[in-house]
């Protein structure tokens, strides 16, 4: 319970985009960490990572394709998400320090630790 409950705040931080699937992984923010919704029109394939969004000649996004799958109320999250070619995906604490905090105390106490 208490992994679970930590795991949720986990998130993962784009760099080449090559270990992040788009469809199951957590890297847009929202208040809470999830994947992105999809267009109800496009083809969802489950195993698309990340980095078959970006331009690999240029590390942007590519915005058409970004545009054709990403349901249009998180384009704008995926296109404001930084990319770094030059490192891997990484996991990250999504939550600021309170909220991280009272998941902890919450984790502690569904323990009887506290």
């Amino acid at each position: 319970m208490v992994f679970e409950l930590l795991k949720q705040g986990l998130s993962k931080q784009i760099g080449d985009g090559r270990s992040t699937r788009v469809w199951l992984d957590n890297w847009i923010i929202d208040p809470t960490p999830r994947p992105p919704r999809y267009n109800q029109d496009a083809l969802v394939d489950l195993t698309l990572t990340v980095n078959e969004l970006i331009i690999p000649q240029t590390g942007r996004w590519n915005v058409d394709l970004v545009r054709q799958l990403i349901a249009d109320e998180d384009v704008e999250r995926v296109l404001n998400t930084k990319i770094n070619l030059s490192r891997t995906d990484d996991e990250r604490w999504a939550f600021s320090q309170i909220r991280r905090n009272s998941i902890v105390e919450e984790a502690l106490e569904d323990k009887n630790i506290t």
